[in-house]
């Protein structure tokens, strides 16, 4: 039984394909209908160009983010009873302001004392499969999930499992 299901994107083949959507929905519309759905953007959910003009965050309504949130932006934070989920865009960690966002609200999460905080991200620090990790978050969005303490960091691109501890956080 339950509460919520987090996914970690590439929901889709082509963002910009309004078939490979309905397709998307019409498989999981019985799960949607169940249960809150909490999707990290992936990078085959958006379209290939700006011209393509549907985003990620047209598809989905998303918990409210922060009020700096670029428009199209995915990350956004959740408590499912006293879990507090972290949900953050990996094709914007080189922005400031998610960063930022970030750090505050782990701090505030703490604060409230939720008994566990789970991140969840498309591209991760660590992966054997074909596109690697991504340094960049390694060097940018790591520290802060293991200076918080952050329980679990879950992350797709690769679509392998794999599990492991690094510097004291679980992946």
């Amino acid at each position: 039984a339950p509460h919520a299901v987090i996914a970690t994107g590439d929901l889709v083949l082509r963002g910009s394909d309004d078939g490979d959507w309905q397709r998307f929905f019409a498989v999981a519309g019985p799960l949607l209908a169940e249960l809150p759905f909490y999707p990290a953007m992936g990078n085959h959910d958006l379209g290939r160009g700006a011209a393509d003009g549907r985003r990620f965050t047209d598809r989905f309504v998303l918990p409210a983010g922060p009020p700096d949130r670029p428009e199209g932006g995915g990350w956004y934070a959740v408590d499912v009873g006293d879990v507090h989920l972290v949900l953050l865009d990996s094709g914007a960690y080189e922005l400031a302001s998610q960063r930022s966002w970030l750090e505050a609200d782990l701090v505030a999460a703490r604060a409230r004392g939720v008994r566990a905080i789970i991140a969840a991200t498309h591209d991760g620090p660590w992966s054997r499969g074909s596109h690697g990790g991504s340094e960049l978050a390694r060097r940018e969005i790591v520290p802060l999930l293991v200076r918080h303490r952050v329980d679990l960091l879950l992350s797709g691109h690769d679509h392998l499992y794999q599990r492991g501890v690094v510097g004291g956080l679980h992946y």
